[in-house]
Formats: C-alpha cells, sequence, structure tokens
C-alpha cells in the first residue's frame, strides 16, 4: 500500500468535521467502528484527524491571552480599517495555529507514535477457561485484562504461577498503563521463550514500545517481523513500515 494513501487530505479533514459535528447513534457507532476494523487507510486518519485536533485545541488555548488582546486592540480600534486589519492578524495566528497542528503530526516522532496508537490495542489477552466454576489467578487475571484493569491484572498475574506467558502479560499490562521501562524488560525477558507463541507476541510488542519512544531498535525488530513468513504479525509489520514510509 503506498504511502500517499495514508496522508490526511483538506477533503478527509471536511468529512470528519461533518462527521462529528453531529450526534452519532447506534447505527452509526457500529458503521465506524465497522470500518476502523477492517480499512486501515480510514483508521490511520482517524486517529491522525484526533490528533490533529487536539494539538490545535491546546495550541489555541496557549493563546488565549494573545486572542483576548486582539479583542482589546479591536474594541478600542478607531476606524474600519483598523478593525480589517486586526481581523486579519487574528486569521494569521489562528493559520499558524493550525499550521503548526500538521507540522507536529507529520514530523518523524509523530507520525511514529501514532502508527503505535493505532496497533496498541492489538492484544486482546487469552480465552479465560472456566471449568466447574473453577477460575485460577490466570483467568482472574485475564477478566481484569480485558476490562483494563491493569493494576489489578499485574497483582494476580504476579500471584500466578510464574511462567513466560504471566511474564508476558505483565509487560502489556505495564505498556497499557505506560510503564514502558518496565514492559521492554518483561518483553526482552520472553522474546527468548521457547514458545513460539509467547516469543512472537513479545518480539512485536517489543517493536512497538521502542517505535513508540522513537527507539531506533525498533527498525530491526519490524524489518525481521515483515519478512518472517512464519510470524503472525507480518502482515501488520508490512502495514507498519508502509505507514511509516520505509518499505
Amino acid at each position: 500500500m503506498s504511502r500517499e494513501k495514508y496522508i490526511l487530505t483538506e477533503q478527509d479533514v471536511d468529512k470528519f468535521d461533518e462527521l462529528f459535528s453531529k450526534d452519532l447513534s447506534n447505527e452509526d457507532y457500529a458503521k465506524l467502528q465497522l470500518l476502523m476494523d477492517t480499512d486501515e487507510v480510514f483508521k490511520y486518519k482517524l486517529i491522525l484527524y484526533r490528533k490533529l485536533t487536539q494539538e490545535i485545541s491546546q495550541e489555541a488555548e496557549s493563546n488565549e491571552k494573545l486572542k483576548s488582546r486582539f479583542k482589546k486592540i479591536d474594541i478600542k480600534a478607531k476606524n474600519k480599517h483598523k478593525l480589517a486589519w486586526l481581523r486579519l492578524a487574528i486569521a494569521a495566528c489562528l493559520a499558524i495555529i493550525v499550521g503548526f497542528g500538521y507540522r507536529y503530526i507529520y514530523n518523524t516522532k509523530g507520525k511514529s507514535e501514532i502508527v503505535y496508537e493505532a496497533y496498541k490495542n492489538s492484544e486482546p489477552g487469552l480465552p479465560i477457561r472456566m471449568a466447574n466454576n473453577n477460575v485460577t489467578l490466570f483467568d482472574s487475571a485475564m477478566i481484569a485484562f480485558k476490562k483494563d484493569d491493569f493494576g489489578a491484572a499485574i497483582s494476580l498475574l504476579n500471584r500466578s504461577e510464574v511462567s513466560d506467558t504471566t511474564i508476558y502479560f505483565i509487560g502489556v499490562c505495564h505498556e497499557m498503563s505506560g510503564a514502558d521501562n518496565d514492559a521492554i524488560i518483561a518483553y526482552q525477558t520472553t522474546v527468548r521463550s521457547h514458545s513460539m507463541y509467547i516469543a512472537n507476541k513479545a518480539k512485536y510488542r517489543l517493536m512497538l514500545v521502542f517505535m513508540k519512544r522513537d527507539d531506533i531498535r525498533y527498525k530491526k525488530l519490524l524489518e525481521e517481523i515483515s519478512k518472517d513468513n512464519n510470524s503472525p504479525y507480518q502482515s501488520s509489520a508490512i502495514k507498519i513500515r508502509s505507514m511509516l514510509g520505509e518499505s
């Protein structure tokens, strides 16, 4: 997939503006979720749009005093010529704010973080085995994990039998909680697991965290995964390389 497909155009911004300017029905939400799940380009552009609007909003708030000063000067203006000039000045300031938002989004670090957000929640957890209501500590941890209660999940996993699987999911919980350093330690431990299932998972998550942090080590891992025909994450890695313009 070509890199140009991932560029957020003015037409895309207009469509998203129109979409979020109204209250969405349950049917609208269902359609939006379906697009997010099936259309990688749409998902990327939507995340890009949300990041952009957040940046513009933050910049607008930080420049509130500047706009207030323009407003006071505008009130004191004595003729239409001055009023027109001030309006142009305010428009120029807002244009600079919007331009800053676009530049922020399209710099290298910003792009890596956006791609990370698109793939961050790709770990669904393991199925919960509930036989005769005999729920293990690990099952309870997975229940907490699926509820995004990562603190409780870590506590339960630490009390479970030690294995590469529990260490890996402790890492995922740390990652989801923003504790990247702890997550990296867990992934670097389990990437050498005898279980290829866990090793592949750990390698993929380690790559994502490195990418989020703009740590150059992600490039080697990403390339390896994209060329590994036995990796279940090969397709995702190829898409990520394309999104980052590294294919």
